[in-house]
């Protein structure tokens, strides 16, 4: 049961939340919500990401090579999580590969912009490998990678050997999750969503389409070339949106797959405590925790259904405990400043 709960929050699209110092402050009316990554995919501009980096989105800035250029949305696949961004200038782009022809073990990088609030606006390199040619639950659209990602990596390339786009880093599985539902901590492993869905999704825009570079041919290739020319063609995607409206609480974890619907902060938090908690047999303990979120409040109610023969000694105690469960959640994501915590008893 306490698996089947779980199932929904296991894959955490990363949260592109920061603000880099240098970029804080793009125009007067907008300031900077978050950031992923992305690159051009052609000579005149078109720039592939993840829609969901790009979803709430009111102005989109890409920076590239130390220069910063307004971008545009021109098409997007939210059910795949793919953004086509359009930007006015001339760049290097990454050409577009066959996700078909990668193996096993395949040799992958990326390059990117993981939290650059913390670690800063340069492109950041990451290698690893293809461990599986399916993704979360055997999903098709994706593989799993060992390449180390982090928030801000949405949205970047994923090269092979001879320097072609096979993917879009995309997810990875969410860590606290994965705590609560097996007592154990995911080692590395990432989520890429294959290039073949972005170009279905450039079939739709056929200047897009037409502009591409034909994929590199099998042959050796130098590997300071391919990082340098990916790097070239990475561009940090900035999130823009008006003061007045920054929602308080609508960033989190989407709750499944590649869905761009993201639940408030007080859902994600619920959905992960209940999955840790609802296992908690009546029959065992004589009593069973529930977290029920009230969104109005930004709180968290610790239900307790108990029966007659339940210890008050043991429901106190497991209610210190999820509460410093809920201290570590909410600390780890700095929502600590919010949140609210009710017990509640309810004798059955």
């Amino acid at each position: 049961m306490k698996r089947r709960l779980l199932l929904a929050s296991l894959l955490a699209i990363l949260p592109e939340i920061g603000t880099p110092a240098a970029m804080a402050q793009i125009s007067h009316e907008n300031q900077m919500t978050g950031s992923g990554s992305g690159f051009f995919i052609s000579t005149n501009g078109y720039f592939l990401s993840n829609y969901h980096v790009v979803r709430l989105a009111e102005e989109v800035v890409v920076r590239n090579n130390n220069r910063s250029w307004p971008a545009r949305v021109v098409a997007v696949d939210s059910v795949n999580d793919i953004a086509l961004l359009k930007v006015d200038g001339v760049f290097a782009p990454l050409a577009l590969g066959d996700p078909r022809t990668a193996s096993l073990g395949d040799t992958v990088f990326t390059v990117g912009f993981p939290n650059p609030d913390l670690q800063g606006i340069a492109a950041k390199l990451t290698k690893g490998e293809i461990n599986a040619l399916t993704g979360f639950q055997d999903d098709p659209r994706l593989f799993q990678i060992s390449v180390p990602i982090q928030p801000g990596n949405s949205g970047g390339p994923l090269l092979d050997s001879e320097g072609n786009v096979i993917g879009i880093t995309t997810a990875s599985l969410d860590a606290l999750g994965m705590l609560l539902a097996n007592r154990s901590l995911p080692q590395n492993v990432n989520y890429a969503i294959k290039a073949s869905y972005a170009i279905a999704l450039l079939d739709s825009v056929p200047d897009a389409r037409n502009a591409i570079p034909p994929r590199k041919a099998s042959k050796p290739t130098d590997t300071q070339a391919l990082v340098k020319s990916a790097e070239r063609a990475v561009g940090l995607v900035m999130v823009m949106r008006k003061k007045a409206h920054i929602p308080s609480a609508d960033t989190g974890a989407p709750t499944a797959g590649l869905a761009p619907y993201i639940p408030t902060r007080i859902q994600w938090l619920a959905v992960e405590l209940n999955a840790g908690y609802r296992a908690e047999e009546l029959e065992v303990s004589g009593f069973m925790l529930n977290f029920i979120p009230i969104l109005e409040e930004d709180a968290i109610v610790i239900l307790v259904q108990y029966t007659a023969r339940a210890s008050r000694s043991d429901i106190n105690e497991r209610i210190d405990a999820a509460k410093e469960v809920i201290r570590i959640l909410t600390e780890s994501r700095g929502w600590d400043s919010w949140i609210t915590v009710k017990t509640r008893l309810k004798p059955l």
